[in-house]
């Protein structure tokens, strides 16, 4: 649901999609606070709910739960506070001189001198609305978000990837 321009608060029923692997509500006008219950999803991977400018409030300490979490862009939002919750998930609390696989990564607006969140596991730390967008866009690279394996397929003579090349 990336760049559909959706409204509202965040819906509380994808916390129903106990399967969910990625959940990428980047680039829409989304408000309110992050629902507590998405903690339930515990096998979340990527979590992108950045470009969203009127999400606010806090981390919910629940999120914590998210232990599969790899990927988590929560910049150009009004998020504010400590990131706590998200630095406790062993997968994300490598910092990045420790980082032996590389494929964690955390977005916030932890940057400037006077930055809105205050976040030990991020990886991109940014202050203003032109952060990352382009350095991570799955159909912009191969290999999505450092090292990432992206699925192909081959029909006839020619290799398609399900999220670039079969769009609506």
């Amino acid at each position: 649901l990336k760049s559909t321009r959706r409204t509202g608060e965040l819906p509380d029923f994808i916390s129903e999609f106990e399967n969910l692997l990625l959940l990428d509500l980047d680039d829409n006008d989304f408000s309110g606070q992050l629902p507590s219950n998405y903690s339930m999803l515990d096998k979340l991977q990527f979590f992108l709910v950045n470009r969203n400018s009127r999400l606010s409030g806090f981390i919910p300490s629940e999120y914590d739960n998210l232990s599969s979490l790899r990927s988590v862009f929560l910049d150009t939002t009004n998020l504010t506070g400590d990131f706590e919750p998200l630095c406790k998930i062993a997968n994300l609390n490598e910092p990045n001189d420790t980082d032996l696989d590389g494929k964690e990564l955390v977005a916030a607006d932890c940057g400037g001198d006077n930055p809105k969140v205050e976040c030990k596991c991020c990886d991109i730390c940014c202050k203003g609305q032109n952060c990352h967008d382009n350095n991570h866009v799955a159909s912009l690279d191969l290999i999505w978000e450092r090292r990432f394996q992206r699925f192909e397929f081959t029909i006839g003579n020619s290799t398609k990837y399900p999220d670039r090349d079969l769009a609506p």
